[in-house]
C-alpha cells in the first residue's frame, strides 16, 4: 500500500481520520476515510473548487469498494477543541481574533457565485495554525445556498435548528460560529447547556457585555434574527468596538481636557483673588467634565449598537 498509516487522529459517524505517509515521497499527510460515497464526493468536489490558504489542498484520492480514502494536505496544529481541553476556555481578546479569522474564510465561501455554506462548523473542524490563522476541515456537509442537502450532517449544539427542516443559507453558519464563540469562553458544549437561555449563560460565566450580545443575536431560533451575513457579525464583535473605543478616547479626551483647563485656570485666580471669576471658572469645568461623562456613555451605548441585534435580518424569507 502506498500510504503508511501512523496513528488515528478523528473519528466521527462515518470516517475515520489518519495522519499517513505517502511512502513514495515521505511527505506526512491527512487521509480521511470516508464509508458513504456522497458525502466523500462532495467533500471531494469542494477541495478541488476551493483553492484558500485555510483550506487543505487534496493530494490523493483512493477508493475500496464503498469506501473512500481523501489525502489532503497535514495542516499543522491543534483543532480548537484540543486547545480547549489542554489549555481551557480562551480570553476575550483571543476569542475576537479567532472569530475573525474564521469569518474571513467564511466570507469566501458565502461570497461564491453562489455561496458556499459549509454546513457543519463546531470546534473539531477548525485547525489553529501560527499566530491563530486558522484552517477549515470536514467539507462533507457543505452545499450551495438554498440546495438541500442530501444528507444532514452537523453536531448537535452547533447544528443551526432549521438546518433539522432543509433550509440552507448563511444563518446556519452564523449560528454555529455564534455556538463555537459561546464553547471558546466558557469551555461547555453547547448541548450541556441546552436547557439556558444564552442570556443566562453569558451572564453566568461573565462574558463582556459586546461578545455576549453578538452570541446572542448570531444564536437566535430564528435565522431571520441573527446577523444578515458574516461580515456583519465580524464587524459587529471587532471592528465596530475598536472603531467605538478609539472614537471615545479621541472626543471624550478633548471635553475632559477643556475641564481641566478652565478648574486649572480657576484655581490661578484664586490664587490672585479673583474669588468671583474663580468660582465661576470652576463651576463651568465641572459642568464641561460632567458633559465629558454623558457623551462618554452615549458613546459606550452607541459602541454595542448590537445590544438590539441592528444587524439582523429584517426582511428574510
Amino acid at each position: 500500500m502506498r500510504y503508511e498509516i501512523l496513528e488515528e487522529i478523528g473519528a466521527g459517524g462515518f470516517s475515520k481520520v489518519y495522519k499517513v505517509k505517502d511512502r513514495n515521497i515521505g511527505t506526512i499527510f491527512v487521509a480521511k476515510e470516508i464509508a458513504d460515497d456522497v458525502i466523500a464526493e462532495t467533500e471531494i468536489a469542494w477541495l478541488k473548487a476551493l483553492a484558500h490558504p485555510g483550506v487543505p489542498r487534496l493530494h490523493d484520492v483512493v477508493r475500496d469498494g464503498h469506501t473512500t480514502m481523501i489525502v489532503m494536505e497535514n495542516m499543522e496544529g491543534d483543532t480548537l477543541k484540543e486547545v480547549v481541553k489542554k489549555n481551557g476556555v480562551i480570553d476575550t481578546k483571543r476569542c475576537r481574533k479567532i472569530i475573525f479569522e474564521l469569518a474571513e474564510l467564511l466570507s469566501v465561501l458565502h461570497s461564491q457565485n453562489v455561496p458556499v455554506i459549509h454546513g457543519d462548523l463546531k470546534p473539531e473542524n477548525i485547525i489553529l495554525l501560527e499566530n491563530d490563522k486558522i484552517a477549515l476541515l470536514d467539507l462533507g456537509g457543505a452545499s450551495y445556498l438554498g440546495e438541500m442537502p442530501s444528507m444532514l450532517c452537523g453536531t448537535k449544539g452547533y447544528l443551526a435548528p432549521e438546518r433539522k427542516k432543509g433550509e440552507v443559507h448563511v444563518q446556519n453558519d452564523i449560528y454555529s460560529v455564534g455556538r463555537i464563540m459561546q464553547y471558546m469562553i466558557t469551555g461547555c458544549e453547547p448541548s450541556y447547556l441546552s436547557t439556558y437561555k444564552t442570556e443566562e449563560i453569558a451572564e453566568y460565566f461573565h462574558i463582556e457585555e459586546n461578545v455576549a450580545k453578538v452570541i446572542v443575536c448570531a444564536t437566535n431560533p430564528e435565522p431571520e434574527k441573527r446577523f444578515v451575513s458574516i461580515n456583519h457579525l465580524k464587524e459587529a464583535l471587532y471592528e465596530n468596538e475598536n472603531m467605538s473605543k478609539k472614537e471615545r478616547q479621541k472626543y471624550t479626551k478633548i471635553w475632559f481636557v477643556l475641564a481641566l483647563l478652565f478648574i486649572f485656570s480657576g484655581f490661578l485666580f484664586a490664587l490672585g483673588n479673583a474669588l468671583y471669576e474663580a468660582q465661576l471658572l470652576i463651576v463651568a469645568g465641572n459642568t464641561i467634565a460632567a458633559v465629558g461623562f454623558l457623551v462618554r456613555k452615549a458613546e459606550k451605548e452607541s459602541a454595542v449598537k448590537i445590544l438590539a441585534c441592528e444587524y439582523s435580518v429584517h426582511i428574510f424569507r
